[in-house]
Protein backbone atom coordinates (compact mmCIF):
# COMPACT_ATOMS: atom_id res chain seq x y z
CA UNK A 1 0.00 0.00 0.00
CA UNK A 2 1.12 3.81 0.38
CA UNK A 3 0.11 5.95 3.36
CA UNK A 4 2.94 8.45 3.26
CA UNK A 5 5.14 10.02 0.87
CA UNK A 6 7.28 12.88 0.38
CA UNK A 7 7.93 15.94 -2.34
CA UNK A 8 10.68 17.63 -1.81
CA UNK A 9 12.35 18.59 -4.88
CA UNK A 10 12.66 22.16 -6.05
CA UNK A 11 10.12 23.30 -8.38
CA UNK A 12 12.43 24.23 -11.28
CA UNK A 13 13.51 20.57 -11.24
CA UNK A 14 10.50 19.22 -11.43
CA UNK A 15 9.24 21.13 -14.11
CA UNK A 16 12.50 20.29 -16.56
CA UNK A 17 11.70 16.74 -15.58
CA UNK A 18 7.99 16.52 -16.30
CA UNK A 19 8.04 19.10 -19.45
CA UNK A 20 5.37 20.97 -17.40
CA UNK A 21 5.03 24.69 -15.53
CA UNK A 22 5.12 23.33 -11.51
CA UNK A 23 4.46 26.59 -9.52
CA UNK A 24 6.63 27.05 -6.52
CA UNK A 25 5.41 25.08 -2.63
CA UNK A 26 6.24 23.79 0.61
CA UNK A 27 8.15 20.75 0.45
CA UNK A 28 6.33 17.96 2.04
CA UNK A 29 8.20 15.58 4.22
CA UNK A 30 5.57 13.63 5.17
CA UNK A 31 2.54 13.99 2.80
CA UNK A 32 -0.58 11.95 4.42
CA UNK A 33 -4.04 10.94 3.50
CA UNK A 34 -6.43 13.92 3.27
CA UNK A 35 -3.77 16.58 2.47
CA UNK A 36 -3.13 18.22 -0.78
CA UNK A 37 -0.53 16.76 -3.46
CA UNK A 38 0.44 17.61 -6.44
CA UNK A 39 -0.22 16.41 -9.60
CA UNK A 40 -0.16 16.24 -13.59
CA UNK A 41 -2.84 15.79 -15.48
CA UNK A 42 -4.17 16.31 -19.46
CA UNK A 43 -7.17 17.70 -20.80
CA UNK A 44 -9.40 16.37 -23.35
CA UNK A 45 -6.99 17.74 -26.13
CA UNK A 46 -4.06 16.09 -24.10
CA UNK A 47 -2.29 19.11 -22.90
CA UNK A 48 -0.68 18.51 -19.53
CA UNK A 49 -1.13 20.89 -16.53
CA UNK A 50 -0.51 20.73 -13.36
CA UNK A 51 -2.79 20.42 -10.59
CA UNK A 52 -3.46 20.28 -6.75
CA UNK A 53 -5.43 17.30 -5.99
CA UNK A 54 -6.85 16.13 -2.15
CA UNK A 55 -5.09 12.48 -1.61
CA UNK A 56 -8.02 10.17 -0.96
CA UNK A 57 -10.46 9.36 -3.86
CA UNK A 58 -14.13 10.57 -3.76
CA UNK A 59 -16.19 8.73 -6.47
CA UNK A 60 -18.31 11.10 -8.68
CA UNK A 61 -21.15 8.82 -8.05
CA UNK A 62 -20.72 9.42 -4.69
CA UNK A 63 -22.78 12.81 -5.19
CA UNK A 64 -25.88 10.73 -4.74
CA UNK A 65 -25.14 8.76 -1.76
CA UNK A 66 -26.46 10.29 1.68
CA UNK A 67 -23.82 8.98 3.90
CA UNK A 68 -19.83 10.11 4.60
CA UNK A 69 -18.27 9.78 0.90
CA UNK A 70 -15.46 7.14 1.50
CA UNK A 71 -11.81 8.32 1.39
CA UNK A 72 -10.49 5.97 -1.09
CA UNK A 73 -6.05 6.55 -0.88
CA UNK A 74 -4.95 3.61 -2.37
CA UNK A 75 -6.19 1.64 -5.82
CA UNK A 76 -5.18 -2.11 -6.29
CA UNK A 77 -4.09 -2.19 -10.03
CA UNK A 78 -4.73 -6.07 -10.60
CA UNK A 79 -8.79 -5.39 -9.83
CA UNK A 80 -8.82 -1.31 -10.28
CA UNK A 81 -10.71 -2.21 -14.44
CA UNK A 82 -13.39 -3.67 -12.15
CA UNK A 83 -14.35 -1.54 -9.17
CA UNK A 84 -17.51 0.95 -10.13
CA UNK A 85 -15.11 3.47 -7.67
CA UNK A 86 -12.52 3.50 -10.58
CA UNK A 87 -13.45 2.66 -13.67
CA UNK A 88 -14.64 5.58 -14.96
CA UNK A 89 -11.58 7.51 -13.57
CA UNK A 90 -9.20 4.93 -15.11
CA UNK A 91 -10.41 5.47 -18.52
CA UNK A 92 -10.74 9.14 -18.73
CA UNK A 93 -8.86 10.67 -15.56
CA UNK A 94 -5.42 9.21 -14.71
CA UNK A 95 -2.97 11.37 -13.33
CA UNK A 96 0.85 11.75 -12.02
CA UNK A 97 1.02 12.13 -8.61
CA UNK A 98 4.73 13.68 -8.33
CA UNK A 99 6.84 12.16 -5.60
CA UNK A 100 10.62 11.64 -4.85
CA UNK A 101 10.19 9.21 -1.94
CA UNK A 102 7.60 7.25 0.40
CA UNK A 103 7.44 5.53 3.52
CA UNK A 104 6.11 2.07 4.26
CA UNK A 105 5.87 0.32 8.36
CA UNK A 106 8.36 -2.67 8.76
CA UNK A 107 6.59 -5.29 11.36
CA UNK A 108 8.79 -6.55 14.13
CA UNK A 109 8.94 -8.39 17.11
CA UNK A 110 9.42 -4.86 19.04
CA UNK A 111 6.70 -3.16 16.95
CA UNK A 112 6.21 -1.25 13.78
CA UNK A 113 9.43 0.12 12.14
CA UNK A 114 9.09 3.00 9.38
CA UNK A 115 11.12 3.06 6.70
CA UNK A 116 11.85 5.12 4.23
CA UNK A 117 12.02 4.10 0.24
CA UNK A 118 13.61 6.17 -2.62
CA UNK A 119 15.08 5.89 -5.93
CA UNK A 120 18.84 4.87 -5.44
CA UNK A 121 19.56 8.35 -7.63
CA UNK A 122 17.40 10.33 -5.32
CA UNK A 123 15.10 12.00 -8.40
CA UNK A 124 12.07 12.42 -8.12
CA UNK A 125 9.07 10.18 -9.63
CA UNK A 126 5.56 9.98 -10.74
CA UNK A 127 3.03 7.36 -8.62
CA UNK A 128 -0.05 6.46 -10.88
CA UNK A 129 -3.13 7.90 -9.75
CA UNK A 130 -6.53 8.29 -10.92
CA UNK A 131 -8.17 11.62 -9.97
CA UNK A 132 -12.04 12.75 -10.11
CA UNK A 133 -14.58 15.35 -9.47
CA UNK A 134 -16.84 14.74 -6.05
CA UNK A 135 -18.30 16.47 -2.87
CA UNK A 136 -16.34 16.35 0.49
CA UNK A 137 -18.56 15.78 3.70
CA UNK A 138 -19.58 19.10 3.72
CA UNK A 139 -21.35 18.81 0.17
CA UNK A 140 -18.91 21.05 -1.36
CA UNK A 141 -17.22 20.19 -4.77
CA UNK A 142 -13.32 18.88 -4.74
CA UNK A 143 -10.85 17.26 -6.82
CA UNK A 144 -9.32 14.00 -5.56
CA UNK A 145 -6.86 11.39 -6.24
CA UNK A 146 -5.93 7.83 -5.56
CA UNK A 147 -2.21 5.79 -6.14
CA UNK A 148 -2.05 2.26 -7.61
CA UNK A 149 -0.97 -0.18 -5.97
CA UNK A 150 1.24 -3.69 -6.72
CA UNK A 151 2.65 -6.58 -5.71
CA UNK A 152 5.33 -5.42 -4.13
CA UNK A 153 9.27 -6.67 -5.57
CA UNK A 154 11.56 -8.39 -4.25
CA UNK A 155 12.85 -5.84 -2.47
CA UNK A 156 9.85 -4.80 -0.91
CA UNK A 157 8.89 -7.86 0.21
CA UNK A 158 10.87 -7.90 3.52
CA UNK A 159 9.07 -4.76 4.33
CA UNK A 160 5.20 -4.66 2.81
CA UNK A 161 3.31 -7.35 0.67
CA UNK A 162 2.05 -4.03 -1.48
CA UNK A 163 3.63 -0.91 -2.78
CA UNK A 164 2.81 1.98 -5.05
CA UNK A 165 3.13 1.69 -8.86
CA UNK A 166 6.37 3.80 -9.43
CA UNK A 167 5.67 4.79 -13.26
CA UNK A 168 8.72 3.88 -15.61
CA UNK A 169 10.10 7.29 -16.95
CA UNK A 170 9.16 6.49 -20.52
CA UNK A 171 5.41 5.54 -19.18
CA UNK A 172 4.85 8.54 -17.92
CA UNK A 173 3.25 10.70 -20.81
CA UNK A 174 1.55 7.68 -21.92
CA UNK A 175 -0.26 6.97 -18.62
CA UNK A 176 -2.32 10.20 -18.73
CA UNK A 177 -2.73 10.47 -22.96
CA UNK A 178 -6.56 10.54 -23.57
CA UNK A 179 -6.12 8.56 -26.03
CA UNK A 180 -4.85 5.36 -24.26
CA UNK A 181 -7.67 4.17 -22.74
CA UNK A 182 -7.97 0.22 -23.55
CA UNK A 183 -7.85 -1.71 -20.51
CA UNK A 184 -4.78 -4.35 -22.13
CA UNK A 185 -3.14 -0.21 -22.91
CA UNK A 186 -3.51 0.77 -19.06
CA UNK A 187 -2.10 -2.45 -17.99
CA UNK A 188 0.93 -2.36 -20.12
CA UNK A 189 2.23 0.72 -18.54
CA UNK A 190 1.30 -0.56 -14.96
CA UNK A 191 5.49 -1.91 -14.90
CA UNK A 192 7.43 -1.45 -11.53
CA UNK A 193 11.46 -0.30 -12.15
CA UNK A 194 13.59 -2.96 -11.39
CA UNK A 195 14.97 -3.73 -7.78
CA UNK A 196 18.05 -2.27 -8.40
CA UNK A 197 16.51 1.23 -8.52
CA UNK A 198 15.53 1.58 -4.91
CA UNK A 199 16.96 2.04 -1.30
CA UNK A 200 15.68 1.96 1.77
CA UNK A 201 16.42 2.86 5.40
CA UNK A 202 15.05 2.94 8.32
CA UNK A 203 13.93 5.93 9.50
CA UNK A 204 12.53 7.90 13.28
CA UNK A 205 8.94 7.44 14.53
CA UNK A 206 8.29 11.34 13.39
CA UNK A 207 6.73 10.01 10.42
CA UNK A 208 4.07 8.15 12.32
CA UNK A 209 2.38 11.38 12.75
CA UNK A 210 1.56 13.50 9.73
CA UNK A 211 1.88 17.26 11.82
CA UNK A 212 5.88 16.52 11.35
CA UNK A 213 6.39 18.12 8.00
CA UNK A 214 10.56 18.25 8.23
CA UNK A 215 13.73 17.01 7.08
CA UNK A 216 14.34 14.96 10.14
CA UNK A 217 11.32 12.67 8.94
CA UNK A 218 14.16 11.32 6.28
CA UNK A 219 17.38 11.02 8.78
CA UNK A 220 18.47 7.50 9.53
CA UNK A 221 17.94 5.64 12.80
CA UNK A 222 21.35 4.81 13.52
Amino acid sequence: MCGRFTLRTNASVLSRLFQVVIQRFTPRFNLAPSQQVKAIVSDKCGIFQETELRWGLIPDWSRNERSKPPLLINARSESVSEKPSFRDALRHRPCLVLADGFYEWLKTDSGKNPMRIQLKNGSPFAFAGLWDNGLDINGRAISTCTILTTASTTFMQPIHHRMPVILKRENEARWIDPKINSPSDIQSLIVQNPDTYLQSWQVSNLVNSPLNNDPKCLEAVI
